[in-house]
């Protein structure tokens, strides 16, 4: 991975930390992380970033607004779930590329080289 500044958002302490170490090891730059959408979306407007990696389902508030303000502000993202499509609200989130956790770091490098490409 090309030197590239990422945002995590992931309510989950232990996936957000192994998302940063997988991240930083294969030479990637943590700007910031945030637990829950409201900091997400501060978060975001405050950053300077790259790409951002989000989990879809935020403890129970679904990231839409955050995918929203991503896509207004041109920064590409990886949106990543534990959930079943079926379990999914947004029809528009359904449709999107989802990393389905548990992911590989494999997996997770080829998507965010994925959405960094399409911006």
């Amino acid at each position: 991975m090309e030197l590239i500044r990422l945002v995590i958002v992931e309510d989950d302490v232990a996936i957000r930390n192994l998302l940063a170490d997988v991240l930083k090891q294969k030479g990637g730059t943590i700007v910031g992380t945030a637990n829950n959408l409201l900091d997400g979306m501060a978060l975001v407007k405050e950053t300077l970033c790259d790409c951002a990696v989000v989990d879809i389902d935020l403890a129970g508030d679904q990231a839409l607004p955050l995918i929203e303000l991503l896509e207004e502000l041109s920064i590409p993202f990886v949106p990543i779930t534990g959930l079943t499509l079926a379990n999914i609200d947004s029809p528009r989130i359904r449709a999107m590329p989802l990393l389905i956790k548990p992911f590989d770091s494999h997996d997770l490098l080829d998507a965010i080289a994925r959405a960094s490409q399409m911006n």
